[in-house]
């Protein structure tokens, strides 16, 4: 199973939202959102796209997990 750990943090305090990076995959993962359920579904995307999915092409969850925390800073 190959496992992506994201690390969420807040947007500026001007511009609010959330956004994640993750640069120890080839090419790196990043993404945003005004909410952590778009940024959730966003991550999804994201690495679907990175695994070379087509558009709505789920992501078989035996195979890949994507876990996350939410960080204050």
């Amino acid at each position: 199973m190959r496992t992506f750990h994201f690390v969420i943090r807040p947007g500026d305090a001007d511009e609010g939202g959330y956004w994640t990076s993750l640069d120890t995959v080839d090419g790196g993962i990043n993404t945003q959102g005004e909410t952590l359920d778009e940024i959730i579904w966003n991550l999804s995307e994201a690495v679907a796209c990175h695994l070379g999915l087509e558009d709505n092409e789920p992501l078989d969850e035996a195979a890949v997990q994507i876990t996350y925390e939410v960080s204050n800073a």
